[in-house]
């Protein structure tokens, strides 16, 4: 689970942190739109056209949606579109595309995120629960080499190749500087946090 880069703001504080993550901070994963002829209700045009008009919120039945990237200047693999001086990325929202919490959805979590070593370089390993490895195994084994959005409250924060099929433990690698990898283990974190607020 490679090819990664980490779109991101800074964050200094984790109390701030968990202060700003009440009641929000939600972690999904989404599959991007890389093939536009694989749009089979609206065209990447009529869906930019909507984005331009409307603004990113999905309309009823869309099967997938805008999703803003949080540092656009470390992202440079797909298609990226403008709106409100903010650049989006079209991602599907389909059940077989997508790994998210909701009502009637199975419940899963980010358990943690750390830096390990791994053949001699330091990679993010990072671990879900049951269900959520699970859920990512079968996510992931209908997108491999396709690109991964992590989004974490609405916003694009990482885009990474599927390299193979993943479970509930797996890591992302790169050539990170270790500002980087701290960055990368404390927002990934920070997708954990909003269940564990919920048990306190």
């Amino acid at each position: 689970y490679g090819n990664f880069k980490g779109l991101k703001n800074a964050i200094d504080d984790a109390g701030q942190l968990k202060r700003d993550l009440q009641g929000s901070g939600v972690l999904e994963f989404h599959i991007v739109v890389t093939d536009h002829n694989s749009l089979a209700q609206k065209s990447y045009r009529q869906m930019v056209d909507q984005l331009k008009k409307d603004g990113p919120r999905p309309e009823a039945g869309d099967e997938v949606a805008w999703y803003q990237l949080d540092k656009p200047e470390n992202y440079h693999e797909h298609d990226a579109e403008l709106f409100n001086d903010k650049l989006y990325i079209l991602c599907w929202i389909t059940p077989d595309k997508q790994m998210t919490n909701g009502p009637g959805l199975p419940r899963w979590t980010m358990e943690n995120a750390r830096i390990q070593s791994e053949e001699g370089a330091q990679v993010v390993g990072l671990k879900l629960d049951i269900t959520g490895g699970k859920l990512f195994h079968d996510l992931t084994a209908n997108a491999v080499k396709k690109p991964l959005a992590a989004v974490l409250d609405h916003k694009v924060i990482s885009v990474a190749t599927i390299q193979n099929v993943l479970g509930s433990d797996f890591q992302i690698s790169g050539d990170f500087p270790t500002e980087e990898l701290n960055y990368l283990v404390t927002t990934f974190n920070a997708g954990s946090l909003p269940a564990q607020l919920e048990d306190e």
